[in-house]
């Protein structure tokens, strides 16, 4: 029986110290188990399975898995139940040939997964406009109370300005009614 991808990725990790590190892992994995460019989108869903449920680790910088690091397993896995768990469904026949079927099912599983995180990023996006919006109206009130406080301050100014003679004049006065007394 050929072996699963979950089983070879661990199989090549467990022969290369239990972990590949490069640019491109996942192209360099690929590569190494001869997977046909047909069949990556499977390989590339249960890289995210075995992440998921917590098998092996992975180092992404953007969009690139720079990575794959294989987390140590007890010998004997069990599910909360006691029970082995159910073995991984195999992407090629017993004859070697590819299961479409399975491939199928792989595509569809990492299709739901792109439109789950596409509805995601909308909502978010949404969530994201709304707040930008709200800050928006915010930038804008305080524009016009710095504006409408700008002309306060020309005013006071003006008003400084016309005080300031007759001030002096006060000044001088009572300057002089103390020089006087004096």
């Amino acid at each position: 029986m050929v072996a699963t991808f979950k089983e070879r990725v661990t199989d090549y990790l467990l022969k290369h110290g239990g972990k590949i590190e490069a640019d491109n892992v996942t192209g360099k994995l690929a590569r190494a188990l001869r997977v046909p460019d047909a069949q990556r989108p499977g390989l590339i869903s249960a890289l995210k399975r075995m992440e998921a449920d917590g098998l092996i680790e992975r180092s992404v910088v953007g969009k690139r898995t720079k990575g794959i690091y294989l987390i140590p397993q007890p010998e004997h896995a069990a599910t909360t139940n006691g029970q082995e768990p159910a073995p991984t469904p195999t992407v090629t026949k017993d004859s070697g040939e590819i299961d479409y079927s399975e491939l199928a099912q792989e595509m569809i599983r990492s299709a739901a997964e792109a439109f789950a995180l596409r509805d995601k990023y909308r909502e978010e996006n949404r969530v994201l406009k709304k707040e930008l919006e709200r800050l928006q109206g915010q930038l804008q009130a305080a524009e016009l109370q710095n504006a409408a406080l700008g002309r306060q301050v020309m005013d006071a100014k003006e008003a400084a300005k016309d005080i300031q003679p007759e001030l002096k004049k006060e000044v001088r006065s009572l300057l002089n009614k103390i020089n006087r007394m004096g």
